[in-house]
């Protein structure tokens, strides 16, 4: 019996045929949803003509992904961002759902980046990608996400809940709120990652005006563009959480988020807003079960309420008893 050797090769998108890359771009317009996908125009005339010399803020890294037989079976975006060293993986894409092809390709780009990165003298701190939080009767629809949270919960990445939202990829856009997620490049597992509010401030900074900013620049846009990630940086500013909120940071990591809901895992970010929202709702819960705690010692202790008092007595503390499962089942479904 004959053994087969898989054999993949990764090589820059500018290298490649032209024919090879618009193979490619294919495979990344039938995986990438439509609310996240960049214009395939762009990227084309990005790969074979640039937007001028690499500035001293990022570089911006195309790779075609081939097969046993020289066949295209994926395309991979990435940026590098000079300022916070932060590799962004932007897109990744394979033209099957398939574990081994993303991880090798995953790998085997990351290893390309990382020696041409070091030919210069430069290194990546993170890595961090942005995931989608669009949702359609509560359950997340970016199938392009939920595939990337099952497969980079495996790479250790974790989940900032810090606010951010994705600026729009085109001008007459719509920003939406997304969640980042994060690893660090030197370590797999680092249960001790933690951003400050000023060190993540940065970071989308850097992504928002190096990364973003510079393409609609290149194309001709910056002026208005840079308008628009003003405001968004303003907002996110405006809505940074105070330092008695929970550590922004969680583990990836879900069997159902294929279907785009899970059960113990909250995508959502913490805000100012979201952070009262869950005070009010603590008040409340504490206030109802101290009006009921009152009421059953009330009528468990005067005698006018002889009769009925044990009957009533026990349904008011079955429903305190309720209310304590309830608040304790929440808590425990955030952390």
């Amino acid at each position: 019996m004959t053994e087969m050797t898989l054999h993949f090769e990764v090589c820059p998108a500018a290298k490649c045929s032209k024919k090879d890359v618009i193979t490619a771009i294919g495979i990344y317009s039938s995986t990438v949803d439509s609310g996240s996908r960049t214009d395939t125009n762009q990227i084309k005339s990005y790969i074979w003509n640039g937007q001028g010399n690499h500035n001293s803020k990022r570089d911006l890294l195309f790779y075609l992904f081939y097969g046993n037989d020289g066949s295209v079976e994926g395309f991979a975006e990435f940026a590098f961002l000079h300022t916070s060293r932060v590799l962004i993986l932007d897109y990744l894409c394979t033209k099957k759902r398939n574990h081994m092809l993303f991880y090798n390709f995953y790998h085997m780009v990351l290893q390309e980046i990382e020696n041409d990165l070091k030919k210069r003298g430069l290194f990546i701190e993170y890595i961090v990608t942005e995931l989608s939080l669009a949702r359609v009767e509560g359950k997340l629809v970016d199938r392009d996400s939920n595939y990337f949270r099952h497969l980079l919960s495996n790479e250790h990445f974790k989940l900032l809940k810090y606010p951010y939202y994705q600026p729009p990829l085109q001008l007459e856009g719509e920003s939406e709120a997304y969640n980042l997620a994060i690893k660090r490049y030197t370590t797999d597992l680092d249960d001790s990652l933690f951003l400050k509010k000023e060190e993540y401030m940065q970071i989308v900074k850097d992504i928002y005006n190096a990364h973003y900013l510079e393409w609609f620049s290149g194309l001709g846009s910056g002026e208005q563009y840079g308008q628009i990630i003003n405001k968004l940086l303003a907002h996110i500013e405006s809505e940074l959480p105070t330092a008695s909120s929970p550590e922004p940071i969680a583990f990836i990591q879900c069997k159902l988020l294929d279907e785009g809901q899970c059960p113990k895992f909250e995508v959502e970010n913490y805000t100012i807003s979201v952070e009262r929202k869950h005070h009010r709702r603590k008040i409340a819960v504490i206030s109802i079960w101290l009006l009921l705690s009152i009421t059953t010692a009330f009528v468990c202790i005067f005698p006018i309420f002889a009769q009925w008092s044990a009957t009533l007595c026990s349904f008011l503390t079955i429903i305190s008893g309720l209310i304590s499962i309830v608040t304790f089942r929440n808590d425990i479904f955030k952390r």
